[in-house]
């Protein structure tokens, strides 16, 4: 079943007036409510989808509503108030089945994330973590400070992942210098804001795209990234006081 990927009010618990007709009633709900294709489309309207029919749903209080997006069904459940839409999976308790989930084996992260880096402190270091960071960042300038100081202050391996945002058009480059190189004096000379070579081979953009596509796949949209040891990801500037207690908290 299709799940429309919507900003929608979604609530687990409706109040006891709306999962009933009138008070007192008895019989057939939809005698006195009811939902028309056209109402539905109404209601519908911010979430850009194609009403395609509206029935009576299984939970007393709610309508059913089967609707199209992108040439994919999937179905969306409106209160008899018409104040809310709800969306997910309905199943009826007696139908329920214990399946048998097989865990996935978690991935060697420090050999997925080594590659592409530049690395700051010990490489034999029992901890590490990966940081996805623009060089022309203030926030990812101002944290790789204070990055410098943990491994200054403790046993830990800190992998630089070059991530260069669009809206900085020179980072791109830099990154390329920075992964071309591999030289922490280099990387220090970046986040310093300093002039650092351009690189040699200004159309070998394999390493910075490995970098890229990494971190879209792993969803990181902003920088500076951080990828702890037990596959959280934090976003935003820490201080070397938040770095130590993220790497004691995780």
């Amino acid at each position: 079943m299709r799940s429309f990927p919507l900003v929608i009010i979604l609530v687990t618990l409706l109040y006891p007036k709306l999962s009933m007709a009138k008070e007192g009633c008895a019989g057939d709900c939809f005698s006195c409510h009811s939902l028309s294709i056209k109402e539905a489309a109404e209601l519908t309207l911010p979430l850009n989808v194609k009403v395609k029919s509206v029935s009576p749903s299984p939970i007393a209080g709610l309508f059913k509503v089967s609707a199209e997006q992108d040439g994919k069904e999937g179905i969306i459940f409106v209160d008899f108030a018409k104040k809310y839409l709800m969306q997910g999976v309905m199943a009826k308790v007696d139908d329920l089945k214990v399946t048998p989930v097989k865990i996935k084996e978690k991935p060697d992260v420090s050999k997925l994330m080594s590659v592409n880096s530049v690395l700051i402190g010990n490489p034999k270091a029992s901890k590490q973590i990966f940081v996805f960071s623009d060089p022309d960042c203030p926030f990812c300038r101002a944290m790789h400070a204070e990055l410098l100081q943990l491994v200054a202050d403790m046993d830990i391996a800190v992998y630089i992942k070059p991530f260069p945002a669009d809206i900085h058009p020179g980072a791109y480059e830099k990154s390329q210098t920075i992964l071309e190189m591999n030289s922490l004096e280099i990387l220090n000379k970046a986040f310093a804001g300093e002039e650092i070579p351009h690189p040699k081979d200004v159309n070998n953009k394999s390493a910075i795209e490995d970098v890229i596509g990494l971190a879209k796949s792993l969803g990181i949209k902003g920088t500076p990234a951080i990828l702890l040891p037990n596959g959280k990801i934090e976003v935003g500037f820490r201080n070397v006081a938040s770095l130590k207690k993220m790497l004691r908290d995780n």
